[in-house]
């Protein structure tokens, strides 16, 4: 139940992928029949349900790979969100907003104050599990940071912004997207 975002520029068609699955081979070929401009390779997080080829096909294709420091150990190269306020795509702005909770260099995405790609920090069904690979201690902090982070976010959105999880479990909601207000009710 993963999910990848491809957000694009149609005017450049610059092109910033996220979350990028272990099948590089279809994003390659999808940017390449679409004449797309990959311009980012990013993810949210760093964790054991998330399964990541970002690193691999930036690897693979001489490019930087997007990550926060906090959630990763420094023996692969990659370049840090901790310190990236946003991307830009021509006339589309990819804010970086930090979302800690789920794992603690967590990120989220909003772009154009339309979307928030938002990682695991919330599903279509509830918000992102803080217990995976934590001790109880730990679970319980990161529990509170979740908390805390999720009524950040609440007071930072409109009800219009579109919410795109990297996840999807049981859910028959096809495209696996809800607006913030659908999210809330």
């Amino acid at each position: 139940g993963c999910l990848s975002y491809l957000i694009y520029d149609n005017s450049t068609k610059e092109t910033a992928l996220i979350e990028p699955a272990i099948f590089i081979d279809e994003y390659e070929d999808y940017i390449r029949a679409n004449g797309l401009k990959l311009k980012y390779i990013i993810d949210t997080h760093a964790h054991a349900d998330h399964f990541s080829g970002g690193m691999e096909l930036a690897r693979k294709i001489n490019m930087d790979y997007y990550i926060n420091e906090i959630d990763v150990d420094k023996v692969f190269p990659f370049k840090s969100l901790k310190d990236i306020p946003n991307f830009v795509l021509n006339n589309t702005i990819i804010e970086v907003i930090s979302t800690p909770g789920h794992t603690d260099g967590s990120v989220s995405f909003l772009v154009n104050n339309e979307a928030l790609l938002c990682g695991d920090l919330l599903l279509l069904e509830s918000p992102g599990r803080p217990d995976l690979a934590r001790t109880k201690e730990e679970t319980t902090i990161g529990a509170a940071i979740l908390f805390d982070t999720l009524q950040s976010i609440m007071s930072k959105l409109n009800d219009n912004v579109k919410i795109f999880p990297s996840h999807f479990t049981k859910t028959e909601t096809r495209p696996v997207v809800m607006s913030f207000g659908e999210l809330i009710a």
